[in-house]
């Protein structure tokens, strides 16, 4: 199933840098590959998306983007690394009525960002950061999490919808941050 482009989607894509000229981008879990194209056209210098969804990296694929078949990060070589890595994950609570992988992010809602995080965090070179959309409805419990991933954050963009406020937050590895990158 191909996630269709949502309140969730545009308010990463306006948190995108205005200029990526020279960065190296991957967008996790692109469905649609709206966002990954968009980074292109901001010059970003080498755009890679994956999707566990085979229909989806096709629709991602006919935009003209590289793209990986994977479960988030599985199929990256351990040596790729990137400048930023985008994610706008599913995350309700999985239930008998819906079990959708492109709605569902585990048993609690908030287990595969967390599963996201920690595999992300070793492709980032260094004052890399991650852009991530997360909903009220879990983030308490992935942010409390951060430190003992190592990983400082701050909340760059939010919106107010009717059942939850979505935000996107920065992440940073803080082992490899520099003075200069905070």
């Amino acid at each position: 199933m191909i996630y269709e482009p949502s309140d969730d989607t545009y308010l990463l894509m306006d948190s995108l840098p205005a200029d990526a000229s020279g960065m190296a981008v991957l967008e996790v879990g692109t469905g649609s590959g709206v966002i990954a194209e968009e980074i292109a056209k901001r010059g970003a210098s080498f755009v890679l998306a994956t999707d566990i969804d085979f229909e989806a990296a096709v629709s991602a694929k006919s935009r003209g983007l590289e793209v990986v078949v994977a479960d988030l990060l599985s199929e990256l070589n351990e040596k790729a690394l990137f400048d930023l890595v985008l994610f706008n994950p599913p995350y309700l609570p999985s239930s008998p009525e819906s079990d959708s992988l492109a709605w569902t992010g585990g048993v609690g809602g908030w287990e595969l960002s967390f599963k996201f995080l920690a595999q992300a965090k070793k492709h980032l070179r260094p004052g890399g950061r991650m852009l991530m959309v997360l909903s009220s409805l879990t983030s308490q419990r992935i942010l409390d999490a951060c430190a003992g991933l190592g990983l400082a954050f701050k909340r760059r963009a939010s919106t107010d919808l009717f059942y939850e406020r979505l935000c996107v937050y920065e992440f940073r590895d803080q082992s490899k941050v520099s003075p200069k990158h905070l």
